[in-house]
């Protein structure tokens, strides 16, 4: 799906009465697992009425048959206990533009909001799940084995009983970094998922196409100064710098010419952007020009 079909799509999950079709549905895919492609198809396939099909076979694809119905009859018969019980909390909390705000849940766990993110929690009696639908947030997962911590952001999942870690959902990739514990992240359909492991100070980033595990350990410090209003710069390009700023701004700043060359390091506010701003032609040759409408230009100085 594309962006706008998964908001249309987590949107229509967060009523109840859909979460629980979509959960049933799931429950019918792992239920046709269990029977073979070959005799699935053969018996989606078979003639209504056959008469040259050796007896064997057709006790073998009645057997699959009857597996099968079984199965999903067994699914229908436990589904008030399992993939229709009703979610024991629900809730959705988001965060304006530069806003940040702490949640804690009702197990004990606790959510760090950045910027423009939101998210909507369901717990059932045996799972905890939370869908990021937008932005990036900090989970310190209260440690249940029972009850797995499941987190669902547009290109990949993630999976813990308790840990600490962050994820951050972009257009194009999604970003896992673990502080404390593991956590296992995955990609893909449930029959074909791609996933991997991660511990205290790795992350992975998850695209359209693969996982890519980061090569190197992480500077959780940097990674999560948001949550003191922070960001850190490391000699990053000035066109890296001003995506991140303008996540914390209403009004975006623009760049005019090419500042791929042009490096900034340095600690900013994140509630203070217009200092960032104002010292800016102090660190670069660049000149920041405000226009009335709350926008900015950023240009070379000559």
């Amino acid at each position: 799906m594309d962006d706008k079909e998964q908001a249309q799509f987590a949107l229509w999950r967060a009523d109840p009465g859909h979460d629980q079709a979509y959960r049933e549905m799931l429950a019918i895919w792992r239920v046709a697992q269990t029977v073979p492609d070959d005799a699935l198809r053969a018996i989606v396939s078979a003639p209504a009425a056959s008469t040259d099909i050796p007896n064997v076979v057709k006790r073998r694809h009645m057997g699959w048959s009857l597996a099968a119905i079984a199965a999903m009859a067994v699914v229908g018969f436990a589904g008030h206990y399992v993939f229709r019980q009703e979610a024991t909390f629900t809730e959705q909390y988001a965060t304006a533009i530069g806003e940040r705000r702490q949640i804690k849940l009702p197990d004990g766990s606790v959510i760090n909001l950045n910027t423009a993110t939101t998210v909507v929690v369901r717990f059932y009696k045996d799972v905890r799940h939370v869908v990021l639908e937008s932005g990036e947030a900090v989970f310190s997962v209260a440690h249940d084995k029972e009850m797995p911590f499941i987190v669902e952001a547009g290109l990949g999942r993630v999976r813990v009983t308790g840990t600490l870690f962050s994820v951050r959902r972009d257009d194009e990739k999604l970003f896992v970094a673990v502080e404390s514990g593991s956590v296992e992240v995955s990609r893909g359909t449930w029959r074909s998922a791609d996933k991997v492991q991660l511990v205290a100070n790795h992350g992975a980033i998850v695209t359209d196409n693969a996982i890519a595990r980061m090569p190197e350990s992480i500077d959780m410090a940097a990674l999560s100064a948001w949550q003191q209003g922070k960001v850190i710069f490391e000699g990053t390009a000035l066109p890296n710098v001003i995506d991140e700023i303008n996540r914390y701004r209403v009004h975006p700043i623009h760049l005019q010419g090419d500042f791929r060359k042009m490096r900034l390091a340095g600690v900013f506010s994140v509630d203070d952007t217009e200092t960032f701003l104002d010292i800016l032609p102090t660190l670069l040759p660049v000149s920041v020009l405000k226009k009335q409408d709350g926008t900015v230009l950023i240009i070379a100085r000559t």
